[in-house]
């Protein structure tokens, strides 16, 4: 678990002021006279708490939040018309203390991914994966609860992927059908749509028929295009360039 500096180590430059002693001494007290009313654990207008960091350790540990306070106190946006302002100077103060945290924060965790969150696939991820690994779109996901989106609208988003005890029951099922269409061959196994044996067999009979069917309804091979091939070629006759030249089957041919 990645351990939390002192405030004083993030900072590069020894004039840059202590921003813990900061915030306890002057940015909490102006939060909790204009900024309250708005965002305080029981009203927290837009989801937006700011009684909760009681301490600059409570901010570092969750520094998120303070770029939408930057922006909308640079916007003019917060405090809201109708409330209490603050002086220009208290003003400024604020933006260039949220400013200066932001800035330490950015450097002590640069190359630092964040908190890794464990992913699983969605839905359509889930189905396709199963279609490119057995060649068959079985949609094995038609009976998983729906993925929820995000605040950011996505449903790939990995925090709003939440995996309940009975979504891993559906994977299971899932799985048990997926494996219900395996079907196993001398030299290896295959998928199909179909899950008995009598289906099995009637594909590979279709598969056969498919085969045969350019050589005619019985199966039989067409003999005039190698005979003539054999007339055409019939000087340095090679049953191999021969095929390949006329597109015919070579073994059949050598055999004429």
């Amino acid at each position: 678990m990645r351990t939390l500096l002192p405030a004083a180590l993030l900072l590069l430059s020894p004039q840059v002021p202590d921003l813990g002693r900061d915030y306890r001494e002057r940015i909490r007290p102006l939060t909790q006279r204009y900024c309250l009313d708005c965002h305080s654990t029981k009203d927290p207008k837009g989801e937006l708490d700011l009684e909760r960091f009681a301490s600059f350790e409570d901010v570092r540990k969750d520094p998120k939040p303070w770029s939408a306070v930057l922006e909308n106190l640079e916007n003019g946006e917060m405090p809201p018309k109708k409330k209490p302002q603050p002086t220009d100077d208290e003003r400024r103060t604020l933006v260039a203390w949220t400013r200066a945290f932001l800035d330490a924060e950015a450097r002590a965790r640069a190359g630092d991914p964040g908190r890794v969150v464990v992913r699983r696939l969605t839905n359509a991820h889930y189905d396709r994966t199963i279609r490119d690994l057995t060649g068959v779109d079985l949609s094995p996901a038609r009976d998983f609860p729906a993925d929820g989106a995000a605040g950011e609208g996505f449903t790939s988003t990995g925090d709003a992927l939440v995996t309940s005890p009975a979504l891993v029951g559906k994977y299971l099922a899932a799985a048990k059908e997926v494996a219900a269409h395996l079907v196993p061959l001398p030299d290896g196994l295959r998928f199909s749509p179909s899950k008995t044996a009598r289906d099995w067999t009637d594909e590979a009979v279709a598969a056969l028929r498919r085969f045969y069917a350019p050589y005619g309804k019985d199966g039989a091979l067409p003999l005039e295009p190698y005979l003539r091939a054999t007339i055409r070629h019939r000087d340095g006759f090679d049953a191999v360039r021969v095929a390949s030249k006329e597109r015919l089957n070579p073994k059949y041919l050598r055999a004429l």
